[in-house]
């Protein structure tokens, strides 16, 4: 995942139990990554891409129930989320789940729109169906923030916000006094703006209250380094887009499908899945909303 978890919460009066959650937070995000990581030659992710066609692995519980959320996200979105977009690619630095480095967003990539993956519940049991690479960038952060989030349930916290490098976010109960966790919705860098460069109501998007809810973000901050996993081709259509749901896993993914999708077929995924809604920039810099945060 290589990224940076925080832990914010509410103040209370045991701070000693909350430490302990925390740590015990921490400690899943940990044991996650040495699940979901492309980069340990033992993780799950690094022994599922290494099945020829027609094998399987056996991986465990958290890797399996990510992985079937993924498919889920496949299924739902016809193939604007993949975890196997960067197949036919070499190396642990190839596509995320319909990301790459910006030095190969003039290359072709095979078609990723097909399921290559196949679980068996019963023995938590992976098989591909042809030799893939598997990647969970798109999607682990936002799976890891919400089991971060069970554990702090599991300790009695009773509010907190985590976020896995500020790009997936979920936060359940409110501070004393709030309605919900402040969050900022801002453009990215060089985004260009319809009013005057560098304004502070042009940067900022919008300011909310989180609540028993969570968010994710995906953009072309870092260069064009999203590609449409159907096609193969680099994101044109948007710059940036926000996606929430109910829970972290589904927003991580869908940031990264709505990033792809054209803007009707984005409103017309929220209408269908009324606990979903997004903010997208176009590249012409204006945002447009779909459904209520």
């Amino acid at each position: 995942m290589h990224t940076a978890f925080e832990v914010i919460l509410a103040p209370g009066p045991d701070s000693a139990k909350a430490e302990q959650a925390a740590h015990e937070a921490f400690r899943t995000a940990e044991n996650l990554e040495s699940e979901f990581s492309s980069f340990l030659p033992n993780s799950d992710v690094s022994r599922v891409s290494r099945l020829g066609s027609g094998q399987s692995v056996r991986v465990s519980l958290d890797t399996f129930e990510c992985l079937r959320r993924g498919l889920e996200l496949q299924r739902m979105t016809g193939g604007a989320f993949d975890m196997t977009a960067g197949t036919g690619r070499e190396g642990p630095e190839s596509t995320r789940s319909g990301k790459r480095r910006n030095g190969e967003t003039g290359k072709r990539r095979a078609r990723a729109h097909r399921t290559r993956i196949v679980l068996d519940t019963e023995n938590l049991e992976v098989r591909v169906t042809e030799s893939v690479t598997l990647d969970l960038g798109g999607i682990g952060k936002g799976y890891a923030v919400d089991r971060m989030i069970d554990v702090l349930k599991e300790w009695d916290i009773d509010a907190a916000l985590v976020h896995g490098g500020q790009s997936a976010v979920a936060a359940f109960g409110r501070p004393e006094g709030l309605s919900g966790w402040p969050v900022t919705l801002r453009r990215p860098a060089g985004c260009p703006v319809s009013g005057i460069p560098g304004a502070e109501s042009e940067i900022r998007i919008r300011r909310m209250k989180l609540s028993d809810r969570a968010m994710a973000a995906s953009g072309l901050e870092k260069g064009p380094h999203i590609i449409d996993p159907r096609i193969g081709y680099p994101v044109t259509v948007r710059i940036a887009a926000w996606a929430f749901a109910d829970d972290a896993a589904t927003a991580d993914g869908l940031s990264t499908a709505f990033m792809v999708m054209e803007p009707e077929a984005v409103r017309s995924f929220c209408e269908r899945h009324p606990s979903v809604s997004a903010i997208t920039i176009g590249k012409d810099g204006a945002v447009r909303e779909y459904g209520e945060p």
